[in-house]
């Protein structure tokens, strides 16, 4: 995990990306703080280290995308790839850089009774990646993480539930339900044991208690592939007060179009935007601080990048 576990890390200082159990270490007056006013390091896309290039386009795909694959085959999933993969890290990896926010977007496949992740290209299955996730959590009982599963595609609602039943036979007892954000703080989260908060952005979560809506999380995300208007609009949204018993996350992800691609076809994503954007938004991070309308989730592609989870993990003192 080179660029993770920096030189700026103090031994003193046990908020430091690569510590596995940065929330236990936070100061006993955070404890009773609700999560929602804690610096939280995220990822965006947290699931694509693996894109499987050999697979069929997703049904997320513009039909621009699609043409070109019908034109150049192999050779444009692999430009589909290079501006499809946000990080290089695994779950695991990520989890032990202080990482405990993911991204997660999910789709059914032809041919499949499981369910996978998706970005452009189908990742690996979802059922094994949160049996990874738990096996984390089972050797760090005071980390809580959030699944936001925020993007659905080809899932009817007998899938959603099928779905929803792996989630919670794999997570089990340490799922949260819904609950008032202000109780929702390390010491009621560890009094219970509970140690996920499942995120669920669609309606059939209206049938489980033990899932949190889309309503109960803000996600900005400016649209763009200028760093300048990225964070113009990050300012606006800042100044902004959040809806009470809410998340708030911020993107700091510079977003290519089909024409944008197309326009860089030997380009990647990486070498395009990631290179703008991270720098441009750990500098914004630098002069902001959490709390109650202050910085609470923010999610960036290739997380290792940058001083990102340094700066956000500082903020918790």
């Amino acid at each position: 995990m080179a660029g993770v576990t920096e030189t700026k890390n103090d031994p003193k200082n046990v908020l430091y990306p690569g510590n596995p159990d940065w929330m236990k270490h936070l100061p006993e007056s955070l404890h009773k703080t609700p999560l929602n006013e804690l610096a939280i390091p995220g990822s965006h896309d947290s699931f694509t280290f693996y894109l499987d290039k050999t697979s069929d386009v997703g049904p997320d795909t513009s039909q621009a995308i699609r043409d070109l694959v019908k034109v150049f085959g192999g050779m444009a999933k692999d430009v589909i790839f290079k501006w499809s993969q946000t990080q290089s890290l695994s779950f695991a990896d990520q989890l032990k850089a202080g990482i405990r926010y993911f991204d997660l977007r999910i789709a059914s496949k032809p041919g499949s009774e499981d369910t996978y992740f998706i970005h452009c290209l189908y990742g690996s299955k979802v059922e094994a990646s949160l049996q990874e996730i738990n096996g984390y959590l089972e050797e760090h009982p005071t980390e809580v993480i959030i699944l936001d599963f925020n993007h659905f595609y080809g899932m009817n609602e007998s899938m959603h539930k099928q779905f929803m039943s792996v989630i919670l036979e794999t997570f089990g007892a340490k799922i949260c339900p819904q609950k008032d954000m202000q109780s929702l703080t390390l010491d009621e989260l560890w009094q219970n044991k509970f140690q996920v908060v499942v995120i669920y952005q669609d309606d059939v979560v209206n049938d489980f208690d033990q899932f949190w809506p889309a309503s109960c999380i803000q996600s900005q995300w400016a649209n763009t592939t200028d760093p300048a208007k990225m964070t113009q609009f990050f300012e606006k949204m800042h100044s902004e007060n959040r809806p009470a018993n809410t998340f708030r996350t911020y993107q700091g992800v510079l977003t290519p179009d089909a024409t944008y691609i197309i326009s860089r076809f030997s380009g990647s994503l990486k070498n395009d935007l990631v290179a703008k954007a991270d720098p441009v938004f750990v500098q914004w991070l630098k002069k902001k601080t959490r709390g109650e309308n202050g910085i609470n989730i923010c999610t960036m592609d290739f997380i290792e990048k940058e001083s990102f989870i340094f700066e956000l993990l500082g903020m918790n003192k």
